[in-house]
């Protein structure tokens, strides 16, 4: 792997980040090259590349993934001191245009009525927030350094060209790969966490854990999940807990199967992970493809998408895919750059009350507007 130094100013134009754990990270820059493969066959002849895969939602793209031009492995905070020095020049928030209500509500018609069809159990409505102003090279600069600054119990990722992008710190992995051993996670089921460092933090925690709805809907996620990994390997379920985010919590249960064989396709296993229930459907026999029916797919774009990274060194083997949560969204229409979009999405099953789920939608849109400084 080339020891070039971070070109900040081509980073900016063309860039990607991918988080490699709690201290290190990988920076891209440079030009892209597009594929349908994850190989690089130049470069997978020198034994090393870097490819991100960054599809759509609905995996509409016939070249999802990308390979920059040059890359490096960094610890965060270098990339922040070193690359990414505090600009002097301070850059304003952004203003929202929040979702309407009676968008959201129409979702939720459609949904019931599948419900009462009896072939839905689940759905994930999604409504997207969108910013005042398109986002500059001052701002992508500051916000890429919130972003690869937040907690260690987020993944911070995303990709970018003077085009289009996407950027944020996701809680959720589709799955990894080490060893012979592919890890996933349901992760389903919110509640807020309370802030007062006077009260009782473990209060949220239980009522998350024995609240009904929640579990049920965290339950499903984890009986998909098990289902369509059977084939796999053996699989071994983790007990499942609360996950603590800077502003959320979440229920989460560790998935992991010993693999029989370890060499999988990449591209063939998100296909038949993605989209979990948890940002998806169930059953999958209803296909998520028809969640078309309520989804505004013009504002989707890569909202809950697979973000993969295959990264081959004389020091690194990653093959990691991350689900594209909490970020936001940004791409050019007819040669103008517009305002980034900011997309939450809720499980939705029978028992799910509407007001509150759309209390949800806002406090996961407030989440990354908090954690990311936008």
């Amino acid at each position: 792997m080339t020891e070039r130094q971070v070109d900040v100013t081509e980073l900016l134009k063309n860039g990607c980040v991918f988080s490699l754990g709690p201290d290190s990270i990988l920076v891209g820059w440079g030009q892209w090259i597009t594929s349908a493969t994850s190989v690089d066959h130049a470069r997978a002849s020198r034994h090393e590349f870097c490819s991100i895969y960054s599809p759509d939602f609905y995996e509409t793209d016939p070249k999802p993934w990308r390979f920059p031009e040059h890359f490096r492995v960094l610890s965060r905070a270098r990339f922040t001191t070193d690359v990414l020095a505090k600009m002097t020049s301070e850059v304003k928030d952004f203003r929202w245009s929040e979702p309407s209500f009676e968008g959201f509500e129409n979702q939720v018609r459609i949904i019931r009525e599948e419900f009462m069809k009896g072939a839905l159990e689940k759905a994930v409505p999604v409504v997207h927030a969108k910013a005042n102003q398109p986002l500059s090279r001052e701002r992508l600069h500051e916000l890429l350094r919130q972003t690869v600054t937040t907690p260690q119990s987020l993944y911070p990722y995303g990709f970018w060209s003077e085009t289009e992008g996407l950027l944020g710190a996701t809680p959720e992995r589709l799955f990894s790969i080490e060893k012979g051993v592919l890890v996933t996670m349901a992760l389903a089921g919110t509640y807020e966490k309370n802030l007062d460092p006077k009260a009782n933090a473990s209060l949220a925690a239980d009522t998350l854990m024995n609240d009904p709805k929640e579990r049920r809907e965290h339950q499903i996620v984890i009986d998909d999940l098990t289902e369509r990994l059977e084939k796999y390997g053996q699989i071994k379920i983790g007990e499942t807990h609360v996950a603590e985010l800077p502003t959320l919590l979440h229920l989460k249960t560790r998935i992991e199967v010993a693999l029989v064989n370890p060499e999988l396709d990449f591209s063939d296993l998100v296909r038949d992970l993605h989209p979990t229930p948890a940002l998806g459907v169930a059953p999958r026999s209803f296909g998520f493809k028809n969640m078309k029916l309520w989804d505004d797919v013009s504002l989707r774009g890569r909202f809950g998408a697979p973000f993969g990274l295959r990264l081959k060194t004389a020091t690194h083997d990653v093959q990691d895919c991350l689900v594209a949560i909490r970020n936001v969204q940004w791409r050019s229409l007819d040669g103008k750059l517009q305002p980034p979009t900011l997309g939450s999405g809720c499980g939705f099953v029978r028992e799910s009350v509407v007001e509150r789920e759309w209390s949800e939608l806002a406090l996961k849109r407030d989440s990354v507007r908090k954690v990311l400084k936008i």
